[in-house]
This record gives C-alpha cells, sequence and structure tokens, in this order.
C-alpha cells in the first residue's frame, strides 16, 4: 500500500512540473511522505508492516524514543480510558474523545507536538491547543477513511486539485456529509483539555518532561514545559537519529512548486499540509488575491526566485558545529550541554522558628540566586533543542548537491522561509552552514572586495569604512587562514558578534587565497539597511535629521544612530550625577550607577530599531532591562564558575527602577533624533482609529501592487481550570476570535505593518529587478540582501536605485490616505488628522551612500 501511495503522489507530482530530474522528484515525494502531517500516517504503516511480520518486539521505529516512549504513553492513555470507563461519576473531559482515536497515533502527535514547542518556548497553553486540534484533525478523517474508503479516495482526489487547508478541509467536510459521514467539530475549550490531559500523561509515562512556571512575569506567571534531564540527554546523545525532531515543513531537493496563484505553489504533493501564498485566515481577502494575479507579476517574480534559489550545506561548518556540540557546547554561541549548578542551600536550623534574622536574610537570598539560576536554565532547553534540530536538519540534508527553501508572504507582503530551524533566514549557526549551491567566480578585486567586506561584517567591523573593512580582512589574513585550518585549535572565530558566518567567511577566504581570480565563491555576502525602519520613514518624509542619522546620505563614515542616542544619554546623565540637574537624591545616584554601569550603543540598540515598529516607553524599559541581563551573562561566561554580580552593578535582582529610569532618558533622547518619524507614527494611529470607529480594517496597496487587510479581531475570553502532574492547578484563559475589529490593536499594528508593507516591497522589487541583470541566488532576511560576491556590487547598485524610485514614484502617506478616504467615504474623512510635514531630503544622495545597506 505504501508503495501504492508514493506511485500516485510520484505520477501527480510528475504531472505539475517539467525539466526536474524524475530520481531527484521521487526523492522529494518520499520525503514529503516523511514530513505527513505530524508523522502519523509513516509511524502507522511501519507498526503495521512489523505487526504483520510478526516482530513488534524488535521493530525498527527509527529511535530509542519512539521505540520505548511512544508505547509508554499509548500504554498510558489507554490506562487512563480504562480507568475512566470503570469509575462512577463524573468522567474527564478528554475521555470521549480519547475513545475517538487509537493510542499509538495519539502519543505520537503528543510527544512530536510537545518537542517541537519546547523548541520555540510555547506556553503549555499553546502546546496543549495544539495537541488537540491534530488529533480532531487525524479522528475526523481517520473516521471518513474507515467509513467510506472509495468516497474518501474519491474526496482526496477532488480536494488535490486544491492547494487551501481551507479549501480541502471544506471539500472533505462537504464529502464526508454527502455520504453521510457526520462530523461535529470539537470545542477550543475541549481541544485544550484534552491536549493538556495527554500532556499529563506524557509526563507520568515517560518522565521526559515537566511543568515550569515564568515567574519573572510577575503578573501572569505562565506555565510552560521543559524537558528533563533524561529527555536532554536522550537529545544530545541520538539527536542525528530521530524523526521527531523533523520539523512538519522541511527543505525540498527539487525546486518549490512555483507559485501561479495564491493557494497553489510549495510542495508537491499532499503528503504534507498545503501551504497558502499569504498565511491568513481571512478566505474573502484570498478569493481577492485570486483575482489580482495578473496585477503582481513583481509579487509573483521575486517570491518564485527566492524559493527557486538552490542551497547546499556547509559540510565544513556542520563538522565543527558536530565536534563543538558534541564536546559540550557553550562556544560559538552553540548553548551549553549542561546546567548551571543550583547554589547550595544555606545552614539553618531545621525548625522555623529558631531562625534569626541572619538565617532569614540567608535564606532569602537564596532562593533569589537559585530561582535566577532556574530561569536561566529553563532558557537554555529550548535553545539546546533548537541548536538540536538544526543540526539534525543539516545532517540530514547534507548528502544533497542541492536543497531549497519555499516561502510564504505574510499579510504585509514580507517574504519567509517555510521550513523552521535550518533556513537563510535563521540564527547565526543557521546561516552559517548554508551555502549557495550555485557559485560565481571572483574574478576582479571589487568582488573580492565585496567578500572581505562581509568577513568584517559578521566579525562585528561594521562601524567603520568599507575601505577599512577591506583593510581589517587584509591585516587579519594569519588568523583567518590559521582558523580555516584548524578551526578546533585555532578558535578566535567564537569571539566574532557572528561566530558561525565568520567561520564560513574562513574557509571561504582561505579558499579564495589558494585559487585567486577565478575561484567559484557560494558563500552568501550579505548587505544590511541601517535600522531600515527608520530609513523608511526619513525617505517618505524627506527627513534631513533622521536621514543623515540612518546612512541616507553620503558620509566618509557610517552614521550610528543607536551611538547617537547613547551619547545624547550620556550627556543628560553626567550633570544628573554631579547634581548639577535639578534631580533627586535617587536620580543623581542611578545616574552616577549607570555612568559607571556603561552606555553604549548596545544600551539602546534595541529601543531604536524597534521605534518604526510600535515601540513604545513601556518596551523601552524591557529593552533597557534585557540589556543589563545580557550584559550580565556575558559577565557570568567570561569569569565562570560562582559571579559576584555586585563587582558588575549594584542592583542585584532589582533591576526595574533602574532600567526605569534610563529608559526615560532614552525615550527622551530618541524623540530628539528621530522627531519625523515619530509624527508619522501618530498620524497612521490616529487613522487607524477613525477607520476602526468605522467598524472596517485597514487596507493599503504597496508600491508592487500587494493589497494589505489589517484587520485584528476582537476576542472573546473564557477559563479553563484543571490539575496536570502531581497537584499542579492550570488556571487557562482561551482566546476565540470575533468577527468585531480590536480598535486597540489596529491604532497599535499601524505604524509596524505599514513600513513592514513598504520593506517588503522594496525587497520584491530589488528580486525582481535583479534578476534582469542575471543574479539567481538570494538570501534574503527582510532588510538584510544576500548575493555571491560577484554579484555584489550589482546588489548594492540594485537596491539603491530601487530605493529612490520607489520613493520618488510613489508618495507613500499620500496614497494610503486616498485608499483610506475610498474605504470610509468623504464625510467620516473630515476627521482624518492633517498630513505630516515633509522635509528637504535629496533622496536621490541615497544612490552614493555607501552606508544605506553594506
Amino acid at each position: 500500500m505504501e508503495q501504492k501511495n508514493t506511485e500516485v503522489e510520484l505520477a501527480q507530482a510528475l504531472s505539475l512540473v517539467a525539466d526536474i530530474d524524475d530520481e531527484m522528484l521521487e526523492e522529494q515525494v518520499k520525503l514529503e511522505q516523511e514530513m505527513q502531517g505530524l508523522g502519523v500516517e509513516a509511524y502507522r504503516s511501519r507498526i503495521n508492516k512489523n505487526r504483520e511480520r510478526g516482530c513488534e518486539s524488535r521493530t525498527d521505529y527509527g529511535t530509542a524514543m519512539l521505540s520505548t516512549c511512544v508505547p509508554r504513553l499509548a500504554k498510558a492513555i489507554g490506562n487512563f480510558i480504562e480507568e475512566a470507563e470503570g469509575k462512577a461519576g463524573r468522567r474527564h473531559v478528554a475521555l470521549k474523545y480519547l475513545r475517538q482515536v487509537d493510542a499509538h497515533p495519539a502519543a505520537f502527535i503528543a510527544l512530536k507536538t510537545i518537542l517541537d514547542n519546547i523548541a520555540v518556548n510555547a506556553s503549555m497553553q499553546h502546546v496543549a491547543a495544539t495537541i488537540g486540534a491534530a488529533v480532531e484533525d487525524e479522528v475526523r478523517l481517520d473516521k471518513f477513511r474507515r467509513e467510506n474508503k472509495v468516497a474518501y479516495g474519491r474526496a482526496r482526489k477532488m480536494a488535490d486539485q486544491y492547494s487551501t487547508t481551507f479549501r480541502k478541509t471544506r471539500i472533505m467536510a462537504h464529502m464526508m456529509h454527502r455520504n453521510e459521514v457526520e462530523w461535529t467539530p470539537w470545542s477550543n475549550t475541549h481541544k485544550v483539555q484534552l491536549g493538556l490531559k495527554l500532556i499529563d500523561l506524557a509526563m507520568s509515562s515517560t518522565g521526559l518532561f515537566r511543568t515550569y512556571r515564568d515567574e519573572s512575569n510577575k503578573k501572569k506567571t505562565p506555565m510552560y514545559l521543559q524537558p528533563t534531564e533524561e529527555c536532554m540527554e536522550w537529545i544530545n546523545r541520538r539527536m542525528a537519529r530521530c524523526e521527531l525532531l523533523s520539523p512538519v515543513y522541511m527543505p525540498t531537493v527539487v525546486p518549490p512548486k512555483p507559485w501561479t496563484n495564491p493557494t497553489s505553489g510549495g510542495y508537491y504533493t499532499q503528503a504534507v499540509p498545503q501551504l497558502k501564498m499569504i498565511k491568513t485566515k481571512h478566505e474573502g481577502y484570498l478569493e481577492e488575491m485570486h483575482n489580482r494575479v495578473d496585477d503582481m507579476p513583481i509579487v509573483y517574480d521575486a517570491i518564485n526566485a527566492l524559493q527557486e534559489t538552490a542551497f547546499k550545506v556547509n559540510t565544513q561548518v556542520l563538522e565543527v558545529m558536530r565536534e563543538v556540540w558534541d564536546g559540550g557546547g557553550n562556544m560559538g554561541g552553540l548553548p551549553a550541554r549542561d546546567d548551571e549548578p543550583v547554589p547550595a542551600q544555606p545552614v539553618v536550623p531545621e525548625k522555623r522558628e529558631a531562625w534569626t534574622e541572619e538565617h532569614e536574610e540567608a535564606w532569602k537570598d537564596w532562593r533569589k540566586a537559585a530561582r535566577s539560576v532556574h530561569v536561566r536554565n529553563h532558557s537554555l532547553f529550548s535553545k539546546r533543542l533548537q541548536a538540536a534540530k538544526i543540526i539534525w536538519i543539516a545532517e540530514r540534508y547534507e548528502k544533497y548537491p542541492r536543497i531549497y527553501f519555499p516561502h510564504q508572504l505574510d499579510f504585509r507582503g514580507r517574504v519567509y522561509a517555510v521550513p523552521k530551524f535550518l533556513n537563510p533566514q535563521g540564527n547565526d549557526a543557521s546561516k552559517g552552514l548554508l551555502l549557495f549551491a550555485h557559485g560565481k567566480a571572483i574574478e576582479n578585486e571589487e568582488a573580492a572586495r565585496w567578500l572581505a567586506i562581509h568577513g568584517a561584517n559578521v566579525w562585528g567591523e561594521d562601524k567603520v569604512s568599507l575601505d577599512a573593512r577591506y583593510q581589517w580582512v587584509q591585516d587579519n589574513e594569519e588568523m583567518i587562514l590559521a582558523i580555516a585550518e584548524n578551526p578546533l585549535d585555532v578558535t578566535e572565530w567564537a569571539k566574532a558578534d557572528k561566530p558561525w558566518q565568520f567561520l564560513a567567511f574562513c574557509f571561504e577566504w582561505a579558499g579564495f587565497l589558494r585559487a585567486g581570480y577565478g575561484f567559484v565563491s557560494h558563500l552568501p555576502v550579505a548587505m544590511d539597511g541601517s535600522c531600515n525602519g527608520l530609513q523608511i520613514f526619513s525617505l517618505m518624509l524627506r527627513d534631513e535629521v533622521g536621514g543623515a542619522a540612518v546612512n541616507l546620505l553620503p558620509s566618509e563614515k557610517p552614521a550610528d544612530i543607536y551611538q547617537v542616542v547613547a551619547d545624547k544619554v550620556v550627556d543628560k546623565l553626567r550633570p544628573m550625577a554631579c547634581n548639577l540637574a535639578k534631580c533627586s537624591e535617587e536620580d543623581s545616584t542611578y545616574a552616577q550607577q549607570w555612568l559607571d554601569f556603561g552606555i553604549s550603543r548596545k544600551t539602546t540598540k534595541r529601543q531604536v530599531m524597534v521605534l518604526p515598529y510600535g515601540g513604545t516607553v513601556f518596551s523601552c524599559r524591557e529593552y533597557t532591562e534585557q540589556y543589563i541581563k545580557d550584559k550580565e551573562e556575558a559577565y557570568r561566561d567570561t569569569h565562570g564558575g560562582k559571579v559576584d554580580m555586585s563587582k558588575l552593578h549594584p542592583w542585584q535582582d532589582g533591576l526595574f527602577k533602574p532600567s526605569n529610569f534610563l529608559s526615560k532618558l532614552i525615550w527622551e533622547s530618541i524623540g530628539e533624533t528621530v522627531i519625523a518619524a515619530r509624527q508619522a507614527m501618530d498620524w497612521l494611529q490616529k487613522t487607524a482609529r477613525i477607520v476602526s470607529r468605522e467598524g472596517l480594517p485597514v487596507t493599503w496597496t504597496t508600491p508592487v501592487g500587494f493589497p494589505v487587510l489589517q484587520a485584528y479581531p476582537d476576542v472573546k475570553k473564557s477559563r479553563v481550570k484543571t490539575h496536570i502532574g502531581e497537584g499542579v492547578r492550570i488556571d487557562l484563559t482561551l482566546v476565540e476570535e470575533t468577527k468585531q475589529i480590536d480598535k486597540r490593536r489596529q491604532a497599535n499594528g499601524i505604524s509596524p505593518n505599514f513600513v513592514h508593507s513598504l520593506d517588503a516591497a522594496a525587497l520584491m522589487k530589488t528580486v525582481y529587478e535583479a534578476l534582469k541583470k542575471d543574479v539567481r541566488s538570494f538570501a534574503m532576511v527582510h532588510d538584510s540582501y544576500g548575493v555571491p560576491a560577484a554579484d555584489a556590487a550589482n546588489m548594492a547598485r540594485t537596491l539603491r536605485e530601487v530605493f529612490v524610485q520607489m520613493f520618488t514614484e510613489h508618495d507613500v502617506l499620500d496614497e494610503f490616505r486616498d485608499e483610506i478616504i475610498t474605504m470610509i467615504g468623504e464625510e467620516a474623512a473630515k476627521e482624518l488628522p492633517a498630513m505630516p510635514k515633509k522635509g528637504g531630503l535629496d533622496i536621490t544622495k541615497v544612490l552614493e551612500s555607501d552606508f544605506f545597506f553594506a
């Protein structure tokens, strides 16, 4: 049966494409069957085969976890059902649903879902809801399959003609009803309760997971799952052989199915949940997008070019990463494999009434210190699992000469790679593991210079001129070559800002030096925007002050807006610390403490960076506190062992007041630097509130013809109370969307969404124009444009031309306002605020700015 399914899927895939090697396409079909949903079908197939052979006890489930833990959980599910049915009185709501599903697939779904979500640090509530929804899908389709196999086959064939999950589900539901196979959707509350029960059973039967309450969040104390030591040992030692670590969507080994409309593209078979080009639940919007296909050639050409870019695994980097990970991690950004030890409890009398004030104080200090260690160790769990998944996928795909990443858009038009963990938009380790499969020869000094600039950038020398970056590489060639020769002994690469990308550069630069001109370079060379959100606001408003601060104007050295704001903060702190400014004694103390702690561009970077994306004074405080914690972590890594944090700062765990004090000064300094951007953000928010009062979503069209629909629904909330594990109470708030517009979210979201839609349009237009110049390989991350070194100069020119063209041919705020007036009508439009004033910035100067993207 499995062979027959493969043949059918292959025949369907062959009918969709041309000029693809049949052998590789067959391999892709098999890979998609491996990805299938949560792997339930593949898991069930293996079980049945081994049952038929009478060797179930010796079955090859792929890993120790599958062979031991899935059966354990399946048995626990069976015991729960048996015990619940044998008791009188009220029964757990999960019983009625678990009766409907085979225990082994349910166990597989639960374990895989838990692992996937621990890797992204999802809350217990999210994990439970995801498990419940997955089990419902399994039960619903299995019911159809069992009750009418012929009709199920016909329905699936009919559903195969469509690509959205919504349409497929609608077809399957229609065919179920037509063939008198009834289905009543499960309630969201019941799905969460079902998921919680499966989590509870998974913890008690496998010992792989436990609950964790985030007590650092003083208001909500959300609950999470974390792996036990046994689970982490399994992940660390056996990660390269476990299909449970594989995400649902993985890279392809043939070019993804091109997007020709919003519901047809990406993967080739029905083995995986089919994608929509735009991640949205709004089916009316998708229907409208179907009608606009011919109006968006730039959009379709760009997304297809990105997903048709061929990559390959950088085996040199993978080998080093494997050695570092197997050796205990804690290098190059990989997390340590071992937890930080919890401090020993103080020696106190056994009876509490015998405690002195010193005992109370010692116990209180110990609890604070222990809690901090637990919080740090918890954060390591998800980082370890993420690292394991990245390495697992790289090892799974290193044998293929070419791999590809299907892409999707969000509702703003931003482009995202679909496969998680290992992809060209991933973290430093993920990017370091990927090379372009189709390299280009470095034939001249200009291309070599761009390769060197990239190396200097990922090291951290990105605040100096381009010539200085090129010179830095030449001055440090001895180190670079030594790293490339023996990276496990010469570990300076681990000190880089982006260590794995720098290691990849070292290998590439060494190859270029050996071969000379004519060397075929495969390394993605990235050029990043200089705080791109503020660049966009400055362009649309012709803001000279903001534009100069974010490198829209030519200069000998790059402007650094983060340092500009940091300098303003220091200028405010000095008179306060010396009691020259009118401030309280407490503020004067904080001012001196902050000057001693150190104010740098890193202090203000996040706060400035997120301003165009909805940053507030409250988020400013949170980022300021995070800066302290980041510096603490770096201090801890440097000193090792037991660390006396009082030598770094005097605030101990009381970080709220000092971060709140400084955040107000940072916020004030940002306002003095980017006045125009603040005005535009305020205008957008006021406009969104007026539209929301009319009960309408906010819509606009980007300069590449992409229609954006911002429609945040209002929600209603309900409570679910239950117990899990050893009496741990779970008190969750379930959120259900309504058809009403959430006015607050509409106003808060408009500024970041508007800017994101414009950076997405610029990226698409840049790719579209670069294709005309024979650029074929792209590694793009919103405001970071990566191409082979031989194409870097071409890309640098093209992206500047595109930004200039986009903001001279389009007055994006004026066009936005016109669309709003058309939507709400002239009468309501009378309440719209006056347009923000524009400055005198000469946009064409961007063409001469070396540091606009660099």
